[in-house]
């Protein structure tokens, strides 16, 4: 075995110089030593490496006149600018011994045959995308003011569709003249109408602000009008829980004093010289305890954080959330619940009100290690609800929150759990609770519908919403413009099944789905898998995309290559 040990490695670190021949005598030489049995290992001797040495030149051809357009794609996709591109190209020439002047190197040449090349490509992306475009069509759109190098501002609208199984598309980057809902509706339908999607469009994603959901000019309201055309309207659920946690935070320490909270800001300048181990961190007290206060902990609590604890764990073991940000959320979601979780604290990184998870992550960090940050008793009662707000309530509802099927029913049951909560936090339930009442998108009879797909609810829940929807006569038109908010009190909190309505058939006329086609509704459910249209309509619900995350990720692109 250690002949083994010290042959091996020669070849396999040397086989990329080696010849096909000289493999195969090394190869050779390996298997006689290992038969070779009887020997002496005093006689062993390592067998010398037979590698070639490297030549020190390398001739290439390089085309003179076609130098820059072979490698503008390359220098496009690494985000370096033209001037940048031409001193590399200079470099390689000059040191071959070559002139510059013997090739085709000017600035204006490179950014011709950098725009020839863009739009060659662009084109071969399009057509490869309709070849195979989805049925179904759901638009995404985010807008943002970039500052460009010469000083110069520009907004900008990321424009993508999604519905194919390839995931999210960007059709367009454009700059419209402002961020009102008129511009952002015009860059959106050209963009549809270049790409031919317009007639395939069936849902909006948006972040609720007032220039999108706007009822006479905001965006979504703009684009149905200019379709003639009904559509579902899908409020980013990320942005919809930011929303959440912001207003909390609000009314938990009043009103905010910039982009970033002092506090959070404080915390991040101190990071270094704070004690980062995770021995005596500051948990979750659970019942049998006391909070600050002298008051016991409800076994509400205990029910919801053993329920919470248990479903992140699984979540955790089998790796539900791969994503940096999101599993950091999740691994401190158990840690501050006293799971087993082996986690090394990260940096606190930028923080802004409009990136998502940030301020949950910022909470339950504080308060993990609040004995050694120097707070006030104010400040450290603020972050110790807010921490407890978010591992047993909004981590989870975060965290689950880009799942179309399941959106209506944990909505439902994030505003129902805030309810009770009021007896433990009066102030957080009750700004979370009116934040809720404004954000009621998945409540809508358009959308509540989805919750008939949610296989995780009982049989005996999902036949009564079926009944209840094949009751409800089917309207041979439907109204376009903002969805209405059913709820208008937590007094009389509805059953899921009390929010189907005649809107609820929205969804299978974007679908353009006849009345045969809805005949499943009337069988028992153990029938439905069986039947090719359920699963047509439960697979276009599944994977809707109803966070706009590419749409930010669309923006971000956009700034990071605005100047090449």
């Amino acid at each position: 075995m250690q002949r083994k040990q010290c042959c091996q490695p020669d070849i396999q670190n040397h086989r990329q110089g080696m010849t096909d021949k000289e493999i195969q005598d090394a190869i050779n030489l390996l298997d006689d030593e290992l038969d070779s049995t009887d020997g002496d290992e005093e006689d062993y001797q390592v067998i010398p490496s037979k590698r070639k040495k490297s030549s020190e030149n390398v001739s290439l051809s390089l085309p003179a006149k076609e130098l820059s357009k072979v490698m503008s794609q390359v220098f496009d996709r690494s985000n370096i600018s033209v001037r940048k591109q031409l001193l590399v190209q200079s470099a390689i020439i000059n040191f071959g011994g070559e002139s510059v002047n013997s090739f085709s190197l000017s600035v204006s040449s490179v950014w011709r045959q950098r725009a020839a090349e863009r739009k060659l490509k662009a084109k071969e992306v399009k057509e490869n995308y309709l070849k195979n475009k989805p049925k179904y069509t759901t638009v995404h759109w985010d807008s943002k003011l970039i500052k460009l190098v010469s000083g110069k501002k520009e907004e900008r609208v990321a424009i993508l569709v999604s519905g194919a199984s390839s995931g999210p598309k960007i059709i367009g980057i454009p700059s419209v003249a402002d961020s009102t809902g008129i511009s952002q509706k015009n860059a959106v339908i050209e963009m549809l109408d270049d790409w031919q999607l317009k007639q395939d469009v069936a849902a909006l994603v948006f972040d609720t602000t007032a220039s999108n959901t706007g009822i006479r000019n905001g965006c979504a309201s703009l684009i149905e009008k200019d379709l003639n055309r009904p559509l579902l309207w899908l409020a980013c659920r990320h942005h919809m829980y930011e929303v959440h946690i912001k207003n909390i935070w609000k009314a938990v320490s009043g009103n905010t004093v910039g982009p970033e909270e002092l506090l959070f800001k404080r915390f991040q300048s101190d990071w270094e010289n704070i004690d980062h181990d995770l021995n005596d961190v500051t948990l979750f007290q659970w019942p049998g305890t006391m909070d600050d206060n002298g008051k016991p902990i409800t076994s509400m609590i205990a029910s919801t954080a053993t329920e919470v604890l248990k479903w992140a764990k699984d979540c955790y073991s089998t790796s539900v959330f791969p994503r940096a940000d999101y599993k950091e959320l999740l691994e401190l979601t158990i840690l501050f619940l006293g799971g087993d979780v082996t986690i090394k604290l990260r940096k606190p990184g930028a923080l802004h009100h409009a990136r998502f998870m940030s301020k949950a992550i910022y909470f339950l960090k504080m308060c993990l290690l609040s004995t050694r940050l120097e707070l006030t008793d104010k400040e450290l009662d603020q972050i110790t609800r807010m921490a407890n707000f978010i591992a047993l309530f909004y981590a989870k509802s975060f965290l689950r929150s880009r799942l179309a099927l399941i959106a209506p029913t944990d909505d439902l049951l994030f505003l129902g759990s805030m309810i009770w909560f009021r007896d433990d936090d009066e102030v957080i339930a009750n700004a979370a609770i009116e934040s809720c009442l404004r954000h009621q998108w998945y409540f809508t009879e358009a959308l509540v519908v989805f919750a008939i797909f949610n296989e995780h609810l009982s049989e005996f829940t999902r036949s009564i919403l079926a009944r209840k929807l094949w009751e409800t006569p089917r309207p041979k038109e439907f109204i376009v413009g903002k969805p209405k908010f059913p709820i208008k009190s937590i007094d009389d909190m509805p059953l899921l099944h009390s929010l189907i309505g005649p809107n609820s058939w929205l969804l299978f006329h974007v679908m353009r789905l006849h009345a045969s086609q809805t005949d499943w509704l009337q069988l028992p459910l153990n029938y439905w898998e069986r039947m090719t249209d359920y699963r047509e309509i439960r697979d276009f619900v599944r994977q809707l995309e109803v966070v706009n995350d590419c749409a930010e990720r669309g923006i971000k692109l956009i700034s990071d290559f605005k100047d090449i």
